[in-house]
C-alpha cells in the first residue's frame, strides 16, 4: 500500500501501487478545489518545495497536479 500526503490541504490518497495512490491524489485535489471554488473557500499559499523535502526527508516527495474545470 502507497500512501500520499499534501501537507498544505491536510488532504491524503492511497493506493496499491504508486501510480493508483497519484490518481488518488488527483481525483482528491479536483474535488477539493472545485468545492473550494463552490464555496469561495480561501487556499493556503503551497510551501515552497525546498522546505517539504527537508521536513520530510527520507519519504519519497513529489509534486502531483490535477486539472479542475
Amino acid at each position: 500500500m502507497y500512501n500520499g500526503y499534501m501537507p498544505d490541504l491536510a488532504i491524503a490518497a492511497e493506493g496499491k501501487t504508486i501510480e493508483e495512490s497519484i490518481a488518488h491524489a488527483q481525483d482528491a485535489l479536483k474535488q477539493f478545489f472545485n468545492l473550494a471554488i463552490k464555496y469561495e473557500t480561501d487556499v493556503p499559499t503551497p510551501t515552497p518545495l525546498d522546505q517539504i523535502y527537508s521536513k520530510w526527508k527520507g519519504y519519497k516527495v513529489m509534486v502531483v497536479t490535477a486539472s479542475v474545470k
